[in-house]
């Protein structure tokens, strides 16, 4: 699945059922790639650094995360994303309860 203008393809690695506690994708992103802004659900997100430098702000505070860096947070905080480096990042993320 890509997101128009967001430079930004997600794969989905768990096929969603009713009864599915989290689900689990692998998000690409070209350099200049993220969010589009803050958001916020119901939840918790864990996510595994694969590939490239990836800056992740929660509640207004930036991390810049690297290859084999991993994150957790409550994704009822307000987040957004965004691809810094001039490489593609990849990153297995993890979400529960499954937000899509």
């Amino acid at each position: 699945m890509a997101f128009r203008g967001s430079k930004l393809v997600i794969e989905i690695l768990i096929h969603q059922g009713p009864d599915n506690k989290l689900d689990a994708r692998l998000a690409t992103m070209e350099p200049g790639g993220g969010s589009e802004g803050d958001y916020s659900h119901a939840g918790e997100e864990f996510g595994f650094i694969i590939r490239g430098t990836f800056e992740l702000t929660v509640e207004g505070v930036a991390y810049i995360l690297r290859e084999g860096d991993t994150f957790y947070f409550e994704s009822r905080q307000p987040h957004r994303f965004r691809n810094i480096g001039d490489e593609e990042v990849q990153i297995l993320w993890v979400n529960h309860p499954p937000s899509w």
